[in-house]
């Protein structure tokens, strides 16, 4: 956690704490108490070691893929493509992302140190 600018005024600090951690508080009495929720060391550490893999998905006429599934195999972790069929997804090195779209033969792919992964789809 990082230090709070001591030029900001308090109030504006504490609201700008609640919006990056979501941290309710309360001001009874023109105190502060606020609720951090914690989690266990192993949940930081298997957090830590996420990265963001961005790319696009395509068909082989390069024709942008919207709205198409991009999930990370064995967890529950699943975003779709946008418009422009760029999607990004947190995976650790190792982990399989499973790129599916209807009409179009799912591929498989590992993650190592590529945080770019663009896709082309070959049609069923």
């Amino acid at each position: 956690m990082g230090w709070v600018d001591t030029s900001v005024p308090f109030g504006d600090s504490v609201m700008m704490l609640n919006k990056r951690y979501h941290t309710p508080y309360k001001l009874p009495d023109k105190k502060v108490s606020t609720v951090i929720k914690t989690t266990n060391s192993s949940e930081v550490a298997n957090n830590a070691d996420l990265m963001v893999v961005s790319g696009t998905l395509r068909d082989v006429q390069a024709t942008v893929l919207q709205g198409m599934k991009v999930s990370v195999q064995g967890t529950s972790t699943t975003v779709t493509t946008n418009a422009d069929g760029a999607y990004t997804i947190k995976a650790k090195s190792g982990d399989i992302l499973v790129f599916s779209a209807n009409g179009f033969s799912s591929q498989t792919i590992q993650v190592g140190n590529n945080v770019e992964l663009n896709i082309k789809l070959q049609p069923e």
